[in-house]
């Protein structure tokens, strides 16, 4: 935790500090280790976000403090974050500190080899697992289809429904029993009283109780009041802005996976979206009824009245963005009519000047490359194409687009993020220099007037 050199002005905690808690006791020097491992992957993708900058500026002191509440067992989470977003549709995200969020990887870390290890999930439940993503469950919907169907040439059906308000619906109660009990029988290591402990507190953590809007408090009466923690009882529901509820998501429909493939229907299952595939139409209709039944009796959950669909698989099966048909996938028309609304705003809008193209280049480049970067993946050469036509319109010697339209980049005098990168080394760089030129000055001086 010590990283001080002649070289900075970070300042350090006094050990004495410490004396109290190492000596004779490699519990804490492990909590440390472990911590600090999981304060390392939650910077990874976070490293420059305002919260994580604010938190690095003292965060010797910061990551002490945080491992000495756990150690001392007194951790309280911090005030969350809430706000709404509109795209796809108006949804409440509460987002817990950074603070908190490396103790939330702290406990992903420990439950997930844990998870995999016993095999709680099934192999077609995907989303937040290694090598489980969104695309891989796309893929895994396409293979399905073309060998129950066997090719396309034996009549074949796909059915696809999801839970109302899952994350909104889940019960705390039966989902902190469920994880305790697999734990306690299973988890062997040093820090299983400190995993139980921030379970539990992470898990009966009420978000909204001292969190701070960050959207207008209108934009809330775009959402329905069951789909808000702010209407719930304290027992239900968990924040979708957490690590944890990902996983606890997954945890949670583990059991009503296990009954479907008990049953004889293998789902292809991404968190609250599910999908059946089969020969018999017959069997996935009287199965629905049951499907209803033990969701609402064994797990409090409820199947979405309006959103089922059942048909054959030839006329294309909208799955997570794509659409599966004929034995490739192609990308969703709203994903395009998106990336379009975006085109059409940096073409009319930012891209009336010189200047404006110049400053704004390399922030499309990166709006461009999200769409681009998931349509590669998908059947959409000529999507592409078109895009990259659409955009040359007005921005032509500004950015430039790879052979196959599957990135963009902006030309390199235009690259300001760049340049600015390279200056700010070059600045810190001359900064050192001019320390040690410094440091061995004073040195001699010393060495002279003794």
């Amino acid at each position: 935790m010590n990283n001080n050199n002649k070289y900075n002005t970070n300042t350090v905690r006094p050990v004495s500090e410490f004396l109290d808690f190492i000596p004779g006791n490699p519990l804490f020097a492990s909590l440390v280790s472990e911590m600090g491992r999981a304060y390392k992957i939650c910077l990874s993708n976070k490293a420059n976000t305002p919260p994580a900058l604010k938190f690095r500026l003292n965060e010797a002191e910061n990551l002490a403090s945080l491992i000495r509440d756990v150690y001392n067992f007194e951790y309280i989470p911090r005030p969350s974050i809430a706000f709404i977003v509109t795209i796809p549709c108006p949804r409440e995200v509460v987002a817990a500190d950074f603070r908190d969020r490396i103790v939330h990887h702290y406990i992903v870390m420990k439950l997930e080899p844990l998870f995999e290890g016993l095999k709680v999930f099934h192999d077609d439940v995907y989303s937040c697992r290694v090598g489980k993503g969104n695309l891989a469950a796309i893929e895994r919907l396409r293979d399905r289809i073309w060998i129950e169907s066997r090719g396309y040439t034996v009549p074949c059906y796909a059915a696809s429904f999801d839970i109302q308000s899952f994350f909104m619906s889940i019960d705390k109660r039966r989902l902190y029993d469920e994880l305790v009990a697999l734990v306690q029988e299973n988890y062997f290591d040093w820090d299983k009283d400190y995993l139980l402990y921030l379970i539990r507190v992470t898990t009966f953590n009420l978000p909204t109780e001292h969190a701070v809007k960050h959207s207008p408090s209108a934009m809330w009466d775009l959402i329905p009041k069951y789909k808000s923690l702010y209407n719930l009882d304290w027992f239900l529901g968990l924040a979708i802005g957490n690590l944890p509820s990902q996983i606890d998501a997954n945890f949670y429909n583990a059991p009503f996976v296990r009954w479907l493939v008990g049953v004889g229907l293998v789902p292809v299952n991404y968190v609250d979206d599910f999908y059946l595939v089969d020969r018999d139409k017959e069997k996935i209709l009287a199965a629905m009824p049951h499907i209803r039944n033990y969701l609402a009796t064994e797990r409090g959950l409820t199947l979405h009245p309006h959103k089922f669909e059942l048909q054959p698989v030839e006329r294309g099966i909208k799955c997570l963005g794509g659409i599966v048909k004929d034995g490739e996938i192609f990308v969703n028309k709203r994903t395009v009519s998106r990336c379009y609304q975006k085109i059409h705003y940096y073409n009319e809008v930012v891209g009336e000047s010189h200047k404006n193209r110049a400053k704004y280049a390399e922030p499309f480049v990166a709006i461009l490359n999200s769409y681009l970067g998931i349509m590669s993946h998908y059947s959409s050469g000529a999507t592409r194409r078109k895009i990259a036509e659409t955009v040359l319109t007005v921005w032509e010697g500004y950015i430039v687009f790879d052979e196959g339209f599957t990135k963009a980049r902006p030309v390199s005098k235009y690259c300001r993020l760049k340049r600015a990168r390279f200056h700010a080394r070059g600045t810190r760089r001359q900064d050192l220099q001019t320390i040690n030129n410094f440091n061995n000055e004073q040195s001699r001086i010393n060495r002279s007037s003794n």
